[in-house]
């Protein structure tokens, strides 16, 4: 038996910025100036972190949910799929809205059959999700974090 692991792509976690085509809401080489700032990442690289989690998983079993507007769409695919070679690009799904997050789990659930373990940098929407859905095992980010 296998379960199904979704990537939040929003966010703190990996944000995207279509400006400089960065998964991170800055450059990997302004990073430790990022982190000094009092954020979240404490000179620590969350990108190679996610990478690394992501290559030890089987790549079928693997998806990325993340909001997106029809004009970045593209580009964020092909930054994604750059950043991240394990990842599908047709596992891959834009959706338009958070709102939109949990009927991507419920339909991945149903088509599937399986639990779903879904990796976000919001507590709130971790959670939300939990309740919603029985089959939804929210991860943290900050999990993978030292």
């Amino acid at each position: 038996m296998f379960k199904i692991v979704v990537w939040d792509f929003d966010g703190t976690m990996v944000e995207f910025n279509y400006n400089d085509d960065s998964l991170l809401p800055c450059r990997d080489d302004e990073l430790y100036e990022y982190s000094k700032k009092g954020n979240i990442y404490k000179n620590v690289n969350p990108l190679k972190i996610v990478q690394y989690v992501i290559g030890k998983l089987e790549p079928e079993k693997q998806f990325v949910v993340t909001v997106s507007v029809d004009t970045v769409r593209y580009n964020k695919t092909k930054a994604i799929t750059r950043k991240f070679p394990e990842i599908k690009p047709e596992n891959i799904i834009h959706v338009n809205n958070s709102s939109e997050k949990n009927a991507v789990l419920e339909m991945l659930h149903k088509k599937t059959g399986k639990d779903i373990y879904f990796v976000e940098d919001t507590a709130k929407t971790i959670l939300n999700a939990e309740e919603a859905m029985p089959f939804v095992k929210g991860i943290h980010i900050s999990s993978f974090l030292p």
